[in-house]
């Protein structure tokens, strides 16, 4: 099963369907679209299908067109069928399909399709269903211990709990004031093995004016290995593949290689070399 978010609609709701999927898409869904992701020449149908089957989150857009129309209804019908988890928009008033009458829906009526107001929670949804799947370990959700943070060469570091996209999160203060600064906030995992996934996703925000910041891991051998990240005001949802993660030009080498088989923390952590403030809000922290 590939890890996008299918978006059924109709045709009449297409420009709003074009700045929602936009919108999804700048905060890190990998949402499938027919106006995107179906080829020139290519079956139109065979494409919706195969779409619906690999598909792991079935979104549909909810207005008076949607719910008179065949389509639509097909393709929900094969999400059901195919047993898709599946969350409802509501862009209008319309009566609502009795299959999804128990569903809980995030209301957009009177609102634009990018507004974070709506987006933030339909995003929350979005990241809760995705680290729900059997690849999914959760690495903190911020219910327990918080982390630990250090600093060094003038450089500052404070964690502290706070309200995330479900209602706790971890906010990370941190500010650097020459090239030399460094810091870093971590979880120690005592030898995890993570061979069996591929990438950690994070749900975070940063404030206004921030720099980038970076994700990393500390392996057996005491290398960290790391990926830069970049600074969003909205609430956004970040996979970063192990593949992606470098090893830190200032570590001592071990074996050169990233060692998944014994993981020792995982670490939010400066950029070398850059100056200036980082304010981030994380929701959760997942491998997959």
């Amino acid at each position: 099963m590939a890890d996008h978010v299918f978006v059924c609609y109709a045709r009449e709701d297409g420009e709003f369907v074009l700045k929602l999927s936009a919108a999804l898409r700048a905060r890190g869904v990998n949402v499938w679209l027919d106006q995107w992701n179906i080829p020139t020449g290519a079956d139109w149908d065979i494409c919706i299908d195969n779409a619906i089957y690999d598909c792991a989150r079935f979104l549909i857009v909810l207005s008076p067109a949607s719910v008179e129309s065949s389509e639509v209804r097909a393709e929900l019908r094969t999400a059901l069928d195919e047993a898709k988890p599946i969350v409802p928009i509501l862009h209008q008033t319309c009566r609502i399909p009795r299959h999804l009458r128990l569903t809980q829906y995030v209301d957009f009526i009177g609102h634009a399709a990018d507004e974070s107001a709506c987006v933030s929670p339909l995003l929350a949804v979005i990241a809760d269903m995705l680290n729900s799947d059997d690849m999914v370990e959760i690495i903190d959700d911020f219910e327990g211990n918080l982390w630990s943070a250090h600093s060094g060469n003038e450089a500052t570091c404070t964690v502290a709990r706070c309200l995330g996209l479900h209602g706790r999160g971890m906010r990370l203060q941190a500010s650097t004031t020459s090239s030399s600064s460094w810091w870093f906030a971590f979880k120690h995992l005592g030898g995890a093995d993570w061979r069996a996934h591929a990438s950690l996703r994070l749900v975070y925000r940063t404030a206004a004016g921030n720099q980038e910041w970076a994700l990393g891991v500390k392996d057996k051998d005491g290398e960290v290995w790391w990926a830069s990240v970049d600074a969003s005001e909205d609430w956004r949802m970040a996979d970063v593949p192990f593949s992606r993660l470098r090893l830190d030009p200032y570590d001592t080498p071990g074996n050169g290689k990233l060692d998944l088989d014994e993981v020792q923390e995982v670490r939010l952590r400066h950029v070398p070399e850059t100056v200036g403030d980082v304010d981030l809000y994380v929701d959760s922290v997942v491998i997959h």
